[in-house]
């Protein structure tokens, strides 16, 4: 099964991209983030060599490298501590979050694997900042609560605290307004 985990990136940030790029949006005859766009970005890839995913340039050189990563089947040995954390609009964590964690576990490593939940999830790592509704000219960060709570999670797996399970935090997008 190769690119299990190296090509599922890749149509998650193509469906964003389509999603946030009004351009993008606008060029086919598909709703944004809509299979078919993806299909348009994975085409004008393979004819252009290049398509610019929120801003970061991914060519078709870097698309082929990252597509044939099968972590599951290429990782054979691992002893480590890690962490996998998510973000989700629902904090469960992903099926090839936890298929990933599994494997690194049965190849002998301490693996803990969370999810912050936050309805802001799928802006995550995009501009984050909105004017406050009082006209005071302030703005604030849309983002705060789902940024303190992945702190904390990372915080809790560091110090052993135990805070990294099943971390959930509501962003508050009503007072960054």
């Amino acid at each position: 099964m190769a690119g299990d985990l190296g090509d599922e990136f890749l149509p998650t940030s193509a469906e964003e991209a389509a999603g946030a790029d009004p351009r993008l949006a606008s060029e086919g005859p598909h709703p944004a983030g809509d299979s078919g766009e993806v299909n348009d970005l994975r085409e004008r890839l393979r004819t252009e060599g290049r398509v610019d995913i929120k801003g970061f340039v991914l060519t078709r050189e870097t698309h082929d490298e990252v597509a044939v990563v099968d972590l599951l089947t290429d990782m054979t040995r691992f002893a480590g501590r890690s962490l996998i954390l998510g973000v989700s609009r629902t904090g469960s964590p992903s099926a090839t979050q936890t298929r990933l964690a599994a494997r690194l576990r049965e190849l002998g490593g301490a693996c803990s694997l969370t999810a912050v939940a936050d309805r802001q999830a799928a802006r995550f790592g995009q501009y984050h900042y909105a004017a406050a509704g009082d006209q005071s000219g302030e703005k604030g960060d849309t983002q705060f609560g789902m940024a303190t709570a992945i702190v904390g999670a990372v915080t809790g797996w560091v110090t052993g605290s135990g805070h990294e399970e099943n971390t959930t935090r509501d962003d508050r997008i009503a007072e960054a307004r």
